[in-house]
């Protein structure tokens, strides 16, 4: 009798494919979700292709019906790390222009506050003179306004 068994991640790529799809689309409700989806959907990848070279290295020894499902399992887990990897850049997208409204936002308040509080000066222009060699300097202060010169 010529008995053919079945690939190592048969039903465990393919499972994993789907719960990793499954949570998702799940992680909208809770964002714990899209990590677990991310390292099932590796997890799953990598034992597929294992399974898919065993495959190749020995096709007489495996049933073709067992291939197939590995490599539903492995088109399923690329679906979802690709998936994850867009998800995981718009996150990263917004994160970084939220957190950086946040920051600029508190740095002007800080300098506003330090302004007010005559800490420090602010340069408004500099300028050169170009006939007489003369460097102004003008510094806005609360207190007053002064010019200065120097050669």
């Amino acid at each position: 009798m010529n008995y053919k068994s079945k690939l190592s991640a048969d039903p465990l790529a393919l499972i994993l494919g789907v719960i990793a799809l499954t949570m998702l689309l799940m992680m909208f409700c809770c964002g714990f979700f899209y990590l677990v989806s991310l390292i099932l959907s590796i997890v799953g990848l990598v034992a597929a292709i294992k399974s898919l070279k065993e495959y190749d290295s020995n096709r007489e020894a495996y049933e073709a019906k067992s291939r197939e499902n590995v490599y539903i399992g492995k088109i399923l887990c690329l679906v979802s790390l690709v998936l994850n990897a867009i998800i995981g850049l718009v996150f990263l997208v917004v994160a970084f222009f939220v957190t950086k409204e946040v920051w600029s936002n508190d740095f002007k308040q800080i300098f506003k506050e330090l302004e007010k509080n005559n800490k420090i000066n602010t340069i408004d222009t500099i300028s050169f003179d170009d006939y007489d060699d003369v460097y102004y300097e003008e510094f806005d202060t609360s207190e007053n306004d002064s010019i200065e010169m120097s050669n």
